[in-house]
């Protein structure tokens, strides 16, 4: 049995799981489980013991040992196209070096610039990027001289939770 109460245009539906399962969910309204027990968890974790909390707090802390290398152009050019899709949520690790000046370098994730590295002198850079499932990622530079940029990391770390 579902039992419906509004309250000031606010639709509030009370059912249990297995009839919540055989909803689709409006995303004007909300839903009370009456028999969701202990395998959920309230929105402020008060429900949650420190072990519960602890292994949420790791669903986003990458995992440094699982690294794997992207296997990029470590001197990557304006016609590089080699990817890397990563298998998994996580965070990417780039470093970069330039030794002399005049150009730039971008790393694109899903063919959208989210860093540009222009260099004026000799620099060194380094990027920490959160990445979804199947995020693609490129790096891609202006020059058209292979050594002008040099990759000294590009390493991917799946999170903790996603091991």
């Amino acid at each position: 049995m579902t039992t419906e109460t509004n309250v000031q245009n606010l639709k509030i539906n009370t059912m249990t799981q297995a009839q919540y399962a055989t909803i689709t969910p409006s995303a004007t309204e909300l839903y009370m489980v009456t028999d969701a027990g202990s395998n959920y968890a309230f929105n402020d974790f008060s429900n949650v013991d420190s072990t519960g909390k602890k292994t949420a707090n790791n669903w986003g802390i990458p995992n440094y040992s699982a690294g794997i290398s992207m296997g990029l152009p470590t001197s990557p050019i304006n016609t590089t196209t080699d990817t890397f899709t990563c298998p998994s949520a996580g965070m990417i690790a780039v470093a970069a070096r330039k030794t002399n000046f005049g150009t730039s370098m971008y790393l694109r994730i899903n063919n959208i610039n989210v860093a540009q590295w222009v260099a004026y002198a000799a620099i060194d850079v380094t990027q920490h990027i959160p990445v979804a499932k199947d995020d693609v990622v490129l790096l891609v530079s202006d020059s058209t001289t292979v050594g002008d940029w040099y990759l000294e990391v590009q390493t991917f770390y799946p999170l903790k939770g996603e091991a």
